[in-house]
């Protein structure tokens, strides 16, 4: 399914949106917003906003995201299954990645991955560590924010200033 939201349009839900393949969602103009809270997608994401646009993704299981570049903030939650990337994802704002699942993982390694605002993490594990995340900030500084990790934390950023934190990283 291609969505397209252009001349002042953001892309939003009002109801669960089923798609049993790939998803894209891309605002043409005017900062447009991608908010999708209710998505039941089998497939790919891939989220393209225009200039600052905000991104929200919410998918009743796991979350798959093809490159997608979004140039604001982005939320994403996998609410049943773990998250993954399969393309490089290029975030000009904050992110904020969620895995509820018990046990869920998220792992976003593509080693082009641009994360240029602070990233928040966020797994569960009721009675373990097993809710790893693995985190590939590419060529950018990585800012960790106030996270919880309920598993493994595996870190990489290709630049100089290196990983640092924004906030309490508990693992």
């Amino acid at each position: 399914l291609s969505l397209r939201g252009g001349h002042a349009s953001d892309i939003t839900d009002s109801g669960t949106v089923t798609v049993g393949g790939n998803l894209t969602a891309t605002t043409d103009a005017n900062d447009g917003v991608v908010n999708l809270g209710t998505l039941a997608v089998d497939g790919t994401v891939q989220l393209t906003t225009n200039g600052l646009g905000n991104a929200t993704v919410v998918n009743d299981a796991g979350l798959n995201f093809a490159a997608s570049t979004v140039g604001g903030n982005l939320v994403a939650t996998a609410t049943t299954g773990s998250m993954t990337d399969s393309g490089a994802l290029a975030i000009t704002g904050t992110s904020s990645f969620t895995t509820s699942a018990n046990n869920a993982t998220i792992v976003l390694d593509t080693t082009t991955n641009a994360f240029t605002g602070a990233v928040t993490i966020t797994t569960n594990d009721d009675s373990g560590t097993d809710a790893d995340a693995t985190i590939d900030g590419g060529t950018t500084a990585l800012i960790l924010a106030a996270s919880t990790i309920d598993g493994d934390l595996t870190v990489r950023s290709g630049n100089a200033s290196g990983i640092t934190d924004s906030g309490t990283v508990t693992v």
